[in-house]
């Protein structure tokens, strides 16, 4: 075994430009839109300034001019709207963190005189900048107006508004058009602005206009200013209609009606009849920035994704993406599990992720022990202690199982314990035997990724045997959580548990 890695970090050194964690001194400005299942096309520039950066998010291969910079996403739900809806109100998952004031477009239209001048104009000293709504100044008139075109599902539309009457939202309110936004998208007021938004569209109706008043109702605290142009056609921005419609593609999913649903993809791991929760979208903003700096780490590396807490085995297009929601399941629960513990040992590193969620959104200290087979988790190690100093530990295995080595650790300090049982069953199996005859009674061990046949009789095997016991309350699919048990002197050794182990893998075709 290594100590603690001695890899340099030197992010220049290495061609990363890796983004400082913390908010900037200074505004910069972004101009974004999103794009997704070839909804519409670019938005036109009838005015460029420097000052600006322009960025266009997408599941598609486009060919933007300048200055647009084209930044690829893995589609999430089966709604492509939805994801486009996704980026448009929740800029601080999405946007490098040197940016504090974004303006959000919508593809259908066109820009015709946007400068950093008027950016900061319109925006003043207020949180958002948004358009009046031109025809209507009531959600409930808006909502009649949306079903009248058929552009969502009546059940979810319907509840909605009857859920926001009960909660005596008022008539008349105001109506905001939010195809232009301008806010300081980082600032805790304005994050919890867009999250409170973003919970409404993801549990009733896509169109947002529907829940931004609501939730400019409910958050006070959050200053909005209500700019007096014509929404549609102004001389800042304005329609680009195709033969008469406002968007080049008319297909719409509106048959979504009790949850919003995750999409399958060909190669990754989504459940189509999963369900999302708004929660599996909620990170603290260092954790967004790291996170953004170990996908530059492991983008360098030139190697197919690792199966982890954040992303799937081999996902696309996963440098410029949050977490994938689809594994929001599996964060959660790892999450939930170690709640008030104080030290995790991670068996792997699987490229910094899963130390990385524990370092930023606990106050765990975590050791992780890796087999080194990755190539970027040098230094994604010495990225995680250059900034977590003395709460990441990190050392690496060579040619050996954890059992070979149990002894050098003080297994017994640890009252929390991480298995990624995506790596190779033999693997898996040697860890959680090392943690049932050797963890300490109480300490909860999370196993994450959990498919293997292999590995889930063998964790059978040891509940039988009185070693481990499942916490009933802590199951969510392919992760689980268990608690050690007080070992007797009857208790089993290693050596017998593997034997028995390997007994019933042969039974399976397979062995060590």
């Amino acid at each position: 075994m290594q100590e603690a890695s001695n890899t340099e970090y030197q992010p220049h050194a290495m061609g990363l430009d890796l983004e400082e964690v913390g908010l900037p001194e200074e505004d910069r400005i972004a101009v974004y839109t999103a794009i997704f299942a070839g909804y519409d096309d670019i938005p036109a520039l009838e005015n460029i300034d420097d000052r600006l950066d322009y960025f266009i998010f997408t599941d598609g291969d486009i060919d933007a001019p300048p200055p647009w910079q084209v930044r690829k996403l893995t589609p999430v739900f089966r709604d492509p709207q939805r994801d486009a809806r996704r980026v448009k109100l929740l800029p601080h998952l999405f946007l490098p963190g040197k940016y504090t004031i974004s303006v959000w477009i919508d593809s259908s239209l066109s820009i015709r005189n946007l400068t950093s001048e008027i950016v900061e104009q319109v925006l003043g000293d207020q949180d958002i900048a948004v358009t009046r709504h031109s025809q209507r100044n009531c959600i409930y008139a808006e909502a009649k107006a949306v079903l009248d075109v058929n552009y969502d599902s009546p059940g979810r539309v319907d509840r909605q508004m009857r859920q926001y009457a009960n909660r005596g939202f008022p008539a008349a309110f105001g109506l905001h058009a939010t195809m232009f936004l301008v806010r300081r998208h980082t600032k805790p007021n304005c994050i919890a602005y867009d999250l409170d938004w973003w919970s409404q569209l993801s549990r009733f109706s896509k169109r947002d206009q529907l829940s931004f008043d609501y939730v400019r109702w409910r958050n006070p605290g959050t200053s909005v200013r209500t700019l007096e142009m014509n929404h549609g056609n102004n001389q800042i921005f304005g329609f680009k209609m195709k033969d008469g419609r406002e968007h080049k593609s008319s297909n719409r999913v509106t048959d979504e009606h009790l949850e919003t649903a995750l999409r399958s993809a060909s190669g990754l791991a989504y459940d189509a009849a999963d369900s999302y929760s708004d929660l599996y979208d909620s990170y603290s903003q260092p954790f967004l920035a790291h996170l953004r700096n170990i996908n530059q780490i492991g983008g360098a590396s030139d190697t197919a994704q690792l199966d982890s807490i954040c992303y799937y085995a081999g996902q696309p297009d996963y440098l410029y993406s949050p977490p994938a929601p689809g594994k929001g399941k599996e964060r959660e629960l790892l999450l939930r599990a170690i709640a008030g513990r104080q030290r995790l040992f991670a068996m792997s590193l699987d490229g910094g992720y899963d130390p990385l969620l524990v370092l930023s959104e606990t106050n765990l200290a975590v050791t992780s022990l890796d087999d080194g087979e990755a190539p970027q988790n040098e230094t994604a190690a010495a990225y995680l202690r250059a900034n977590f100093e003395d709460r990441f530990l990190y050392a690496r295995l060579d040619a050996m199982t954890l059992l070979d080595i149990i002894d050098q650790i003080s297994f017994d300090l640890y009252d929390a314990i991480l298995v990624n049982a995506a790596r190779r069953p033999e693997l898996v199996i040697y860890d959680l035997v090392a943690a049932a005859t050797h963890g300490a009674p109480g300490a909860v061990v999370v196993v994450t990724h959990l498919g293997n046949i292999a590995v889930k009789r063998a964790i059978t095997h040891l509940a039988s045997r009185g070693l481990i016991e499942e916490r009933g309350d802590l199951s969510a699919g392919t992760a689980v959580a268990y608690t050690i048990r007080k070992r007797t002197e009857a208790a089993p050794n290693a050596a017998e548990l593997l034997a028995d182990i390997n007994a019933i893998r042969r039974s399976l075709g397979t062995g060590f």
